[in-house]
């Protein structure tokens, strides 16, 4: 009777293991299931830095605050101050060194097989912002990630004078900068291409683009191209060359960071190939979308809208995305970007969001002569402390932003 009973209670304890273990093991799978429940397939034209996030699987944990595969960043200098200044992962975690955006014409071939769009080479040139450097930064930034994202060609601007950055000249009597100088190459995850070199392929040899009619105009944006000066009247006009860009763009959006918020949103961007917005994407027979339940898309609309406050949401779309040239008229108060990049786009996916966030920390980083320069300065501080556990503590003050007298 005894044995009787111990075998029956091995039998149901047994049961109970598996019954639990399935348990479990259909919790992740749901789990998986929600986290991945967007197709994130195919990749992009010029992106070549991404990856396809198709499964989960169970790995050895990595380093705390590094994935697998992935390395703190070394500053090449004459002094040890790497530990001191590096903050990123170089080489990246190998998920990140294999995403692929879902933003892509190969997704919009897919889901529009008999609507193909024919490998071509998607640009993306903007304004700089005409502030201080930390608000040209940030532009720069949102830049970034809409060509990483979308895969375009980014065209960066001419060599110009950087506001509170022109005042001493090189050897030429120059006072120009090149947005690219104060960074660490970022080419392994968006194409670049310089201003000069799109106008030699794209106006003068293809002839894709014409120049202006007006010869004035036209020399002066041919003059531009290399440098330009933001005076309206002068002979190589940053503002004359914004104009002809806007003019040519196939897309030249009016948007504002105070007004307007990005939607990326990876499972209805492509679904319909005519409209300019969110509202008329495919939706089933109760006129929801269609990969969306009720409340998967209610519970979305409202994270959208707790993201946007009171700005109105602009949705990515095939429209925006199949226009060649893609021109941001940011530098204008009616069309300011002056917003990070995390406050203005919005991918709805948090994992390809929680992606495009790494890759700014990872890329968008300065040079290693910057950080040199600042290791040696940090590394003179906590010496003239002598207190070299604790180093020392800094403050950043500014008083009605530096900026007018009258503030003070």
């Amino acid at each position: 009777m005894v044995q009787s009973l111990l075998l029956f209670g091995i039998f149901f304890f047994t049961i109970g293991i598996l019954v639990t273990y399935s348990y479990i093991m259909k919790i992740e799978s749901d789990m998986s299931s929600l986290l991945l429940r967007r197709s994130v397939i195919g990749s992009d034209d010029h992106s070549s830095g991404s990856s396809t996030i198709s499964s989960l699987s169970i790995l050895p944990k990595p380093l705390p605050g590094r994935g697998l595969g992935s390395g703190r960043g070394h500053v090449s200098c004459d002094a040890d101050i790497t530990h001191l200044v590096s903050y990123w992962n170089d080489p990246r975690s190998n998920a990140d060194r294999k995403f692929q955006s879902p933003f892509s014409t190969a997704v919009l071939n897919k889901q529009h097989p008999n609507k193909q769009q024919q490998p071509q080479q998607r640009y993306l040139s903007f304004e700089p912002d005409r502030g201080g450097w930390n608000n040209i930064r940030m532009e720069f930034e949102i830049m970034f990630v809409l060509a990483a994202a979308t895969g375009r060609i980014l065209i960066m601007p001419p060599d110009n004078p950087i506001y509170l950055l022109n005042k001493d000249r090189d050897e030429h009597g120059q006072n120009m900068r090149a947005l690219q100088s104060f960074f660490h190459t970022f080419t392994d995850v968006v194409s670049t291409m310089s201003m000069q070199d799109f106008f030699a392929l794209e106006v003068l040899n293809e002839q894709t683009y014409p120049l202006p009619t007006d010869e004035t105009n036209r020399s002066i944006v041919t003059n531009a191209v290399q440098n330009c000066e933001w005076y309206k009247y002068s002979n190589r006009s940053c503002f004359v060359l914004n104009d002809y860009l806007t003019m040519i763009s196939n897309y030249s959006p009016n948007w504002h960071g105070e007004h307007d918020c990005l939607i990326m949103d990876d499972t209805n961007w492509f679904r319909d190939m005519n409209s300019d917005g969110g509202s008329d994407r495919e939706r089933d027979e109760d006129g929801e979308p269609t990969t969306l339940t009720r409340q998967q898309q209610k519970q979305e609309q409202q994270r959208i809208q707790r993201f946007c406050g009171t700005r109105s949401p602009v949705y990515y779309n095939a429209q925006i995305h199949t226009a060649p040239l893609m021109h941001i008229r940011s530098h204008t108060k009616d069309a300011r970007l002056l917003v990070h990049y995390y406050a203005f786009i919005y991918f709805t996916n948090p994992i390809i969001d929680n992606y495009y966030k790494r890759l700014v920390r990872d890329r968008v980083r300065y040079s290693n002569d910057i950080f040199c320069a600042a290791g040696k300065i940090v590394k003179s501080l906590i010496t003239e402390s002598g207190i070299d556990k604790s180093g020392y503590y800094s403050m950043h003050i500014r008083r009605g932003k530096c900026a007018f007298d009258v503030t003070y």
